[in-house]
């Protein structure tokens, strides 16, 4: 079964949200690279509100992904009862 993605930060235009997630401070381990993400189905994709990705440099070198969902569009998701939307083509994710 092939499982398709749609990435959140892409579908609302937050290009801020796709910044580096780890390797803060650490460059002998390959330096800054967004390699924390939250995948969620493309139904469910409609729901998300809001994606940031938060500085928690005080206690790790990964940075935290923070999604907010609608609850209502998000049940819908869940039924399936909204089109969902088309996945991004993740191969050139970097």
């Amino acid at each position: 079964m092939l499982v398709q993605r749609t990435d959140g930060a892409r579908t609302l235009g937050r290009p801020d949200a796709l910044r580096a997630t780890a390797g803060h401070g650490k460059p002998h381990q390959g330096g800054e690279q967004r390699i924390d993400r939250h995948y969620t189905a493309p139904w469910n994709i409609n729901a998300v509100i809001d994606v940031t990705v938060l500085d928690t440099s005080d206690v790790t070198d990964h940075d935290a992904v923070k999604v907010v969902y609608s609850r209502a569009r998000l049940a819908e998701g869940l039924r399936r009862t909204i089109t969902p939307l088309p996945p991004h083509d993740l191969s050139s994710v970097s």
